[in-house]
Order: structure tokens, then sequence, then C-alpha cells
């Protein structure tokens, strides 16, 4: 039975015998002497052993107790990147901000409020038109779970307080014979319960992560140790996703390091760690020359099986991991910092592009060689990736020509995902706009062929095109150069996370009013009596909501509100610097950790 309290484990640690119906040895119940006697032989042959032994590291049999597995979080480690000064603010920006973060903490009460009122658990997600619950992901809850770091930023602790006696009754049952997809399970319940034991210390969250992290395993049981789509956590059943068999999405099977590493990290279970670095080991095999990798895996060979390059859907957080992974770690798994940089380069040199007559900053993606033109919401969680790298990696990981080019990257992109909300008469940005390529050839569209003229003509100082003289808004009906190809807001979060990024790496006021331009109109725009819609028809300045969170989107709760929040918090205030805690991709932070010479072994930790 696993300890579900921190008092509990503390009483089994001081008194091993201490359980129902269970006395004290004899031995403990004679004269004080003879106690005494006994304990100072003890700790005078444990200080004798521990002198003996070699330091931080075990024996190589080495499997710790079941107490030793749920040890407390660990401090995070000193700060691995240089302090920043603080942006200057006035007193009365100070007060402007503080009324700003209580309005989106008041939107976070409200709608998870309306949650908690119409939802029965384990309702997944409200239904904020129907005002009704709904069971639309695994059936345990997960509106709460995905909640639990936001509530603990906020400090909203009768609701956290619910949370925790929810979280307790958790068993991860199917429903009927199904299964549940790896990926989006692991990332939000996973990443929220780790995230939550980190930040609180209550062993329920580590006690239900371990639970969970076992019951899934069983989706690695494929011929390549590739994950599949998803698993049945009660028989180990695994299954494709209908029109994939027998392939995964890179993003699927990527995106799980940072949570299966950690939870190595605090339990000692080796087959934790084995497994997602399998997995990792056939990416560092496949990386592209370009520094790419396509976007689908066979579960059978373990081999890319189509020729699509992209960084949003169907691959955006695989990317994201690789920088992450390196940085959770302590920078103790160096090789994840060079497939870093390299894919980092290939998608500046390959997927960013420049618009032609606005010159707007854009990424895309190529299908067989060809040009798309699709420039995805999803893919504006990349400025901030480059600007995080921008912000934790020293000259010696990343060369001050580098940084800087991917310093502009970040900026122009972390405008032109800004932008799609500013060109919107709703002020709401478009899941899916098009881009027009370059009437001679949409090779010419390349950025990096104008940042070679650029540089080639020898222009003096400033920024290259599409980082200078940033397009400003337009109105409807004016020459945009792209067109909107779905026109729905899904309350995702990637735009806001770069706002926030962009703001505490930079310090420059400018992200810190886009962002707040955004959630004013996510506001106006979204919010219901009882929580927050999706909408169609951002073109509109009255778009129609949809009786939706949307789907599979409580993301809003974890992400969208919590960048909104900390962008509006006093930066000298924000409880999770990037030194000592970083975000998995449903923004659940977890602390930075340095793998021990004696974890190295036992999981086999590649230098």
């Amino acid at each position: 039975m696993l300890p579900t309290t921190s008092s509990s484990l503390t009483q089994r640690r001081r008194m091993p015998w201490a359980s129902a119906g269970t006395s004290a040895p004899s031995w403990a119940r004679k004269r004080p002497r003879v106690v005494a006697v006994v304990g100072l032989a003890t700790l005078l042959l444990f200080y004798l052993l521990a002198s003996r032994a070699p330091a931080e590291r075990a024996p190589e049999d080495w499997e710790p107790e079941l107490e030793d597995r749920f040890k407390p979080p660990p401090p995070p480690v000193q700060p691995v990147g240089a302090n920043k000064p603080q942006p200057k603010l006035s007193s009365a920006e100070r007060q402007l901000w503080h009324g700003r973060a209580k309005r989106v903490r008041d939107a976070f009460l409200h709608a998870y409020h309306g949650y908690e009122k119409y939802a029965t658990w384990p309702e997944d997600e409200l239904k904020p038109l129907g005002n009704r619950g709904e069971r639309n992901f695994n059936a345990w809850g997960v509106t709460v779970v995905d909640s639990i770091s936001t509530m603990v930023l906020m400090d909203t602790k009768p609701e956290l307080e619910r949370a925790i006696e929810k979280v307790a009754s958790m068993e991860f049952k199917q429903i009927s014979n199904s299964h549940v997809p790896f990926f989006e399970t692991v990332i939000r319940y996973l990443g929220g319960l780790l995230s939550a034991y980190a930040l609180t210390n209550n062993t329920v969250f580590l006690a239900r992560a371990d639970d969970l992290g076992r019951k899934l395993l069983p989706v690695f049981n494929t011929k390549s140790g590739i994950p599949a789509y998803s698993v049945n956590t009660e028989n180990g059943g695994i299954q494709d996703s209908g029109g994939r068999w027998g392939r995964s999405l890179i993003a699927e099977i990527g995106s799980c390091q940072l949570e299966y590493k950690y939870l190595a990290h605090l339990t000692g279970r080796k087959e934790y760690f084995r497994k997602v670095e399998h997995v990792m080991d056939l990416m560092a095999k496949g990386q592209q020359k370009n520094g790419l990798w396509h976007t689908e895996w066979s579960t059978d060979d373990g081999v890319q099986t189509n020729n699509h390059f992209s960084v949003a859907a169907e691959a955006d957080s695989a990317y994201e991991y690789l920088l992450k992974q390196y940085l959770l770690s302590g920078k103790t798994e160096p090789r994840y910092l060079d497939m870093y940089l390299k894919s980092v380069n290939g998608v500046i040199n390959n997927l960013l592009f420049l618009s032609p007559e606005r010159k707007i900053l854009y990424l895309s993606d190529l299908d067989a060689s060809r040009f798309t033109g699709k420039f995805e919401h999803l893919a504006c969680f990349f400025p901030g990736l480059l600007a995080l790298g921008v912000e934790m990696l020293d000259e010696t990981e990343l060369p001050p020509e580098d940084r800087q080019m991917h310093l502009w990257a970040a900026e122009g992109l972390g405008h032109s995902c800004w932008l799609m909300y500013a060109d919107q008469a709703s002020g709401l940005g478009p899941e899916l706009a098009g881009f027009r390529a370059w009437p001679e050839d949409w090779r010419k569209g390349r950025w990096m062929a104008h940042v070679d003229e650029w540089r080639r003509v020898g222009s003096p100082g400033g920024k290259p095109p599409g980082v200078g003289n940033l397009a400003p808004p337009v109105k409807n009906g004016a020459n945009k150069d792209y067109d909107i190809r779905v026109g729905s807001y899904l309350s995702r979060p990637e735009t806001m996370e770069s706002m926030y990024v962009l703001w505490r790496v930079t310090g420059d006021k400018v992200w810190r009013e886009h962002g707040w331009q955004m959630w004013e109109a996510i506001e106006a725009k979204t919010k219901t009596d009882s929580g927050f819609a999706s909408v169609w028809g951002v073109e509109s300045a009255n778009p129609g909501k949809t009786d939706s969170q949307p789907r599979r989107a409580f993301y809003f709760l974890a992400e969208t509100v919590k960048y909104a929040y900390l962008l509006s918090i006093d930066p000298a205030e924000d409880p999770w610097p990037s030194s000592h805690w970083i975000f998995n991709t449903e923004a659940h932070p977890l602390p930075v950790f340095k793998w021990k010479e004696w974890e190295r072994d036992p999981f086999e930790i590649p230098n």
C-alpha cells in the first residue's frame, strides 16, 4: 500500500514496526540503558560503513525500498542561467497590473466554479453553454488535475483542498473496454500530478502519479519500443489511432520524457527512464541532415514513414522537449543540447518564411518537399522556445551569432503570432491561416534567403526583414498576405505563452501589452455564465460561441489563464523562474534537478 500523506510516511520511517495490531519489539520495551547501548552500537556501525562507501554511489544491485522511492521533491538546484535585471516599473504600472492579475484570477475561479457546480465528478469538463459536465477524456476528472498548478499559483486554497480529496479517490479505471490516449494522458494527468507533488509535497499526488505511470507503461510494448497511440490501463492492451495503423506521431513519442524522467528520479524505477530514453535513442539516430524529423514513425521498426516536416500539429512538443530535457536535469544530459541546436537551425533554415507584401515572418511546413503555406496557432509556441534557449544557454552552449539569430527569430515570430489576433475584428487569433507563396518561386520566401541578402548588401545595423519594421495590424478587407483557413479560436495557449516568455526574457513591455490585449479579447468574446467557450468566425466582431471549452481543451485553465496571470504579476514575484522550474508542454512546472552518479549507472544515462 503506497503512503498517501507526508505524516504517515514520516511515522513509518521513525517507527518501522508501527502498524495496526503490531507492538514494539521486546528489546524496545526493556530498560532505557539497554536501548541506549544498542542505539550507540548501531550508530557506530552505521558510521563505519558509511565512511567506507564511495560518495554518491549505491551498490550495483541497488533498488530503493518503497519508502525511499517516495522521498520529498528535491529542492531546485542552483540557477543554470545568468540573473537578469528586472524591468523598472512605476508604482502606477504596478498598481495597474495588480488589478489585471486579479481579473485573471477571477476568471479562473469563474470557470472552475462553473465546472464544480455543473459537472459531476469524475466528469472531465464543463460544456459552458449547456451548463453540464462531459466525460470526454478518460472520465478521470481531467479539469481538476489540470488546474491544480494554477490553483497553487493563484493561492486558491479551498479549491485546492477539494481537489486533493478528489485526486485521493482516483483509480484510473477504463470506461467499458476503451483505451486512453497516451500523449494527452501523460502531459495532462501525469504531468499535473507530478507538478502538484513538487509544489505541495503532498504524497497523495506522487502515489497517484506512480500508479498512473505504471499503468501506462504497456503502451511501449510494440516491436520497436515506440509507444502506441493508446493503452488500456486495466488489461495493458494497446491500440493505434484510426487511420494510422502501426504508426505514431513524433509529438506523441517525443513528449513523455520530462514526466517519466522526473518520475524515475523520484521513485528510482529504472523502467520509467529506460522506456522513454529508448525513444530518444531512436530520435537521435533518425535526426535528418537538416536537423528535423518526419512527423510519422512506425511502431514496428522504429523508422520515419512519411515525408512531412512540421513544428506545429503532429510535431510541436517533441521539439520543445529537447531543450527542456537538457534544462530539467540541470544540464546533465548534454546530447539533448546538440539535438536541440540542430533542430532549431533546421527550422530556421527550412521552415521559416517571409510573406511577400507585409513581410510577416511565419512558420510553415513542407509536405513531400512542397510548401503548404499553413501557419497554425500551434506553431506559436516556437518563439517562446527560442527565447527560453536564449535565456538559459550561455555562450559556450549558444554562440553569440546563433544567439542573435534565435532572438531575432523569436521576436519576429512573436510579433506575427500576436498579429494573427490583432488583425481580426474579434481580437482573437484563428486556428489556421494560409500564406501565399512568392510569385516566382516559394523558395524565395525562405527567411534565411532574405537574411543572407540583407547581410550581402551590407545594411548598416538594424534588424533583418520580418524583425525590423514590423508590420502593423490591418482592418478587415485590407491585404493581409494570408487567408484564414480555419476561423475558430479554441482557447489555445501558445501565443499567450510566447508573450509571457518574451516579456520575461527581454523585459520589453510591448510583449506584456500584447498579451493583455489578447486577454481582453478572450474575456470579451468567449466568456459565458459558467465558463469560457470556443468561438468560430474570428474575422467577425461578434464571433459565435460553441458549447465547448473546447473538447479536450482543458488547457484553458492549465495554460492560457496561467500564462496570462504570470504575465500580469510583478516579475520579481514570479514563483517559477526558468533557472529553477521547467514547464512541461501543459504548463505544469517541474523542478530542475541533477542526476546523481548512483542514478546514472542503473538508469544507463548516457553522457
